[in-house]
């Protein structure tokens, strides 16, 4: 399949606002310090010791990507596709 035509497709998937919602743009570090953040006050508000929340703190997050696999076995005029959201 084209490179254009490729991204056409999940572009339009991506543009259907019933199923997804655009949110402002944050870089992974932004997000897992505010995931952090509140998994610690969280954690230490349900009494769960400190040796614990230690472990399950994030650290170097990757924001997880989004691509498309062609339904080949699908027949019709419109191409369909999977939506692949990879962490």
């Amino acid at each position: 399949m084209e490179t254009t035509k490729y991204a056409r497709n999940a572009e339009d998937h991506l543009n259907d606002n019933e199923t997804y919602k655009k949110v402002a743009r944050m870089s992974a570090p932004t997000v897992e310090k505010k995931i952090n953040k509140v998994w610690k006050v969280v954690s230490m508000k349900a009494g769960i010791p400190m040796r614990i929340i230690r472990k399950f703190v994030s650290t170097n997050t990757e924001l997880p990507r989004f691509y498309i696999l062609i339904k080949t076995h699908k027949v019709g005029p419109e191409i369909k596709i999977r939506p692949i959201d990879a962490c």
